[in-house]
């Protein structure tokens, strides 16, 4: 689900991190070898052990989407109790933050389709599991690695906070846990992207790259071989 290098078209061997045999239809471009394979209709199960793990972009998920909500509820707390607003506002401004949040997933995705062309990608498209309501945008046989995979998975989340942030400094005080809700509701509902970022973080002494299979709905996670990586 990202994009960097060559592209590539063919069949190639199977092992999932969720633990089932996958088929993965494209070869392995020289140097690599495949490590593992994802479903896509499997990524809402594999999302949540991702973030289970502890490294930089886990973290700095789990500090800004439950920090967030902490310091959200305090903040609102706090302006109900000083009489800043009343219950109802407060109630109002959480609903349509959280609206406003929904409301970006094609926005979302529409930027993640822009990072990809941006590093290269051209056979860019769309997934979703609606029953998960988890959605995925995909770059067919475009091997990404961590630096690329790294500009596709952040730009929606540093465009949407950074334009919700100054929205934060625009708006009158009584108005601004809108835009504070939808920065956190936001950043919640990135946590595909960071998990696949600490995936790839994990596995960067072994060279991990990623490439997407549309045709069997599969992203493979794909390692420097030995010979490559000595």
């Amino acid at each position: 689900m990202t994009g960097r290098g060559g592209e590539v078209e063919g069949s190639g061997p199977d092992e999932s991190p969720v633990g089932e045999e996958l088929p993965f239809l494209l070869p392995v471009p020289p140097g690599l070898e495949l490590h593992s394979v994802l479903a896509h209709d499997e990524l809402a199960e594999w999302i949540g052990p991702m973030l289970s793990r502890w490294n930089v972009w886990t973290a700095l998920w789990k500090v800004a989407s439950f920090g967030g909500l902490l310091a959200l509820g305090a903040l609102g707390g706090w302006f109900v109790a000083a009489g800043v607003i009343g219950v109802g506002a407060l109630l109002l401004q959480v609903g349509l933050g959280l609206v406003g949040a929904l409301l970006l997933v094609a926005p979302h995705e529409a930027l993640h389709a822009l990072a990809y062309r941006w590093v290269g990608a051209r056979n860019v498209g769309f997934g979703a599991d609606w029953r998960r309501l988890v959605f995925h945008c995909t770059a067919h046989g475009f091997v990404a690695d961590l630096p690329a995979f790294r500009r596709v998975a952040l730009l929606p989340c540093v465009t949407v906070t950074g334009a919700a942030l100054g929205a934060a400094l625009l708006v009158p005080v009584e108005w601004i846990l809108l835009p504070l809700t939808l920065v956190v509701a936001h950043f919640t509902f990135c946590a595909g992207d960071f998990a696949l970022l600490g995936y790839l973080h994990d596995h960067r002494e072994q060279g991990m790259q990623t490439v997407d299979d549309v045709e069997s709905g599969t992203t493979a996670f794909l390692v420097e071989t030995a010979e490559a990586n000595g």
